[in-house]
């Protein structure tokens, strides 16, 4: 059904949380059913006429063959819940339909964006440290990457963590900000026109709205790409720290004799070698791909659809297996994070010029090509599951999330 600001519904009392399909009352809580939560919803806020049942039919059971008797039996379900004959909520007209009776009013007294928001940055930057590190520990072992001296499975997974955390945990706190000041409500304007255009206009035209859907809002990508470019300087910074000067001549950084930080230091990595370049250039294109993929997956009815469907979550078991759930749908908006992240790779490959004490295979033609490779794989990687994390803490923020064990 289409999409309503209204987030409660407070009648009698009864208090109904339409996003976590919860019916209050009197310090009780109902989980609703999605059918008795929609139906009930769509009376609520169609109350000022009589709704048919094929209305009903059409909004609640979208896409589905169902009898007129499943109405009824969710109206009844309802009524029941509601206090059955005691106190009538829903009027039958007969010959025509439903329609409900008594005063409602409406609110949308929402938790702080701001705070619903950490849980979607939290939760990128866990899913993209851990699938990040888990991926590069296998080129890492083989020493393929732009910061290895030497080959090293725990190093190639610390640095896929640490980059995974600073990247898309960035990226997503910038996304979400510009967000939060634009008050962008993140939703299709109509989830069922989605369905009609890909049921009339085939693939391509599905392909095309769901690309242009990916560059909207136009800013964000400019937001995405700032985001990038910023913790690339964040990475660099951790890197040029940690690391030995020795090792930083090895990799082809920086030239021989040079004092840490000083400024021929650093006319190297921007001038002279350039190989700061190359991780300022990914991560520009990784936040651009990173804000085309959310803006297509937010903005499609595929994932309100899903949305719709969840429900509050039990345990880190169903957790996980919402997070299997939301993969598919991210992959379908995926497309561009990996066009976007080859053609950075590719510009970032003819930039940087090894310093004359690099190691030749290291900081070579093949060295540089196979770590630049290796490490743009690693921020795909990183990204799409981040992107899933996200996905994860929206569906956590609507419905809500009980530990096991947890009081």
């Amino acid at each position: 059904m289409p999409p309503h600001d209204t987030r409660f519904y407070n009648f009698g009392p009864f208090r109904l949380d339409w996003h976590k399909r919860l019916l209050l009352s009197e310090g009780r809580q109902e989980h609703l059913p999605p059918r008795v939560a929609a139906v009930l919803h769509d009376l609520l806020v169609n109350r000022a006429r009589v709704v048919t049942r094929q209305e009903l039919l059409d909004r609640c059971w979208p896409g589905t063959t169902v009898e007129e008797g499943n109405v009824d039996v969710t109206i009844t379900r309802i009524r029941k819940l509601l206090g059955g004959k005691d106190q009538e909520y829903i009027e039958t007209v007969y010959g025509l339909g439903y329609t409900f009776v008594g005063e409602v009013t409406e609110s949308n007294d929402q938790p702080d964006p701001v705070k619903q928001s950490v849980k979607c940055v939290i939760l990128t930057a866990v899913f993209a440290m851990i699938s990040a590190a888990v991926f590069k520990a296998v080129p890492g072992a083989f020493g393929l990457a732009l910061t290895q001296a030497s080959a090293s499975a725990g190093m190639g997974a610390f640095q896929g963590a640490t980059a995974g955390v600073i990247w898309a945990g960035t990226i997503i706190l910038g996304l979400t900000w510009y967000d939060v000041r634009r008050g962008i409500r993140r939703a299709p304007s109509d989830s069922s026109r989605g369905a009609e255009g890909r049921e009339q206009g085939g693939r391509m035209s599905g392909f095309w709205d769901a690309f242009k859907s990916s560059l909207r809002p136009p800013f964000s990508l400019v937001v995405g790409a700032l985001c990038g470019f910023v913790s690339s300087l964040v990475i660099i910074l951790v890197v040029t720290s940690v690391f030995e000067v020795r090792s930083i001549e090895f990799i082809g950084w920086i030239r021989p004799g040079r004092e840490r930080f000083s400024l021929k230091f650093l006319q190297d990595l921007f001038i002279n070698t350039r190989f700061a370049w190359p991780y300022l250039i990914t991560g520009a294109s990784l936040g651009v791909g990173m804000a085309m993929t959310r803006n297509g997956l937010l903005a499609s009815a595929r994932w309100s659809e899903f949305l719709e469907r969840q429900g509050r979550i039990v345990g880190g078991k169903h957790a996980l297996a919402v997070s299997r759930d939301i993969m598919p749908i991210v992959a379908r908006y995926a497309l561009p994070l990996l066009v976007i992240q080859v053609l950075g790779g590719v510009l970032a490959f003819f930039v940087p010029e090894a310093g004359p004490g690099a190691n030749v295979f290291r900081a070579g033609t093949m060295g540089l090509a196979a770590g630049l490779s290796c490490d743009c794989a690693t921020q795909v990687f990183g990204a799409f599951f981040g992107i899933v994390g996200m996905g994860l803490g929206v569906v956590i923020d609507r419905w809500g999330l009980h530990l096991e064990g947890a009081g």
